[in-house]
């Protein structure tokens, strides 16, 4: 740390020991800060400091393609269980936000064969047996212009229509230009978006983060108690720099 230019790392530890102990004798919970001294084998280096500490919480960055990119490591926690490993977070108006890991359940999500979700198509309802059933994810599968988009765009206006809540997850093309495709159709999407009844989420291909998008949907999936999520497409986070492991 910072003393290391006019005492030694026994003094140091000495001072730290003493202002530790008497914060404690105070019975304050304390957050105190340090200059991290490089990259270590658990991704963080610092000197007495992290020795003397219950806790230590690691802050990094890293240079992205178009932003800088913030990750933040439980290094230790005496007496309590944390998660470890790496979680972005950002710094927005509203102070910091952490985008941890979503566990992953792989049991059977409930699905509700008896409720259907219709595409609006009527040969294809029917070909479906009245639709999709609730709580069922679907992938549709095609080259580029095969009509993926024109697909999802309708199963969503069939929701909308009937009064539904719907998010559509825009990753391939900008929202400006999935408006104009529907309005080509004769929809008029924005009365739906300005009633609250239809959200696009957008992110960037460039630094894209599957941590921060799926925090995105899961949280207007909740604020909207939307019934029918359209992803278009999971292809284009693969073919992003974000590493498929992820």
């Amino acid at each position: 740390g910072r003393y290391a230019s006019v005492a030694n790392e026994h003094q140091v530890r000495d001072i730290l020991f003493k202002l530790m102990y008497q914060l404690k004798q105070l019975q304050t919970t304390s957050l105190i800060s340090t200059e991290s001294q490089g990259r270590g084998s658990n991704g963080w280096q610092n000197g007495v400091e992290e020795f003397v500490a219950d806790g230590a919480i690691a802050l990094s960055t890293e240079l992205g393609q178009n932003q800088i990119i913030r990750n933040l490591s439980i290094i230790k926690m005496r007496g309590m269980s944390y998660r470890s490993g790496h979680v972005e977070f950002d710094i927005t108006d509203h102070g910091v936000e952490i985008f941890p890991k979503i566990p992953t359940d792989t049991s059977v999500a409930p699905t509700d064969f008896n409720t259907r979700f219709s595409f609006g198509i009527d040969n294809l309802d029917t070909a479906t047996g009245g639709g999709i059933p609730q709580g069922h994810i679907t992938l549709v599968a095609g080259n580029t212009g095969s009509g993926k988009t024109l697909l999802g765009l309708q199963f969503l206006m069939d929701g909308l229509r009937k009064g539904e809540s719907v998010i559509g997850v825009s990753l391939e093309e900008p929202v400006p230009q999935v408006r104009k495709t529907a309005a080509a159709m004769g929809w008029d999407l924005e009365p739906y978006e300005a009633e609250g009844k239809l959200a696009f989420i957008r992110s960037e291909l460039m630094d894209i983060s599957v941590d921060k998008l799926l925090y995105r949907i899961v949280r207007s999936c909740e604020d909207m108690n939307a019934t029918r999520v359209v992803i278009d497409s999971v292809s284009s986070l693969e073919s992003s720099v974000m590493e498929r492991e992820k």
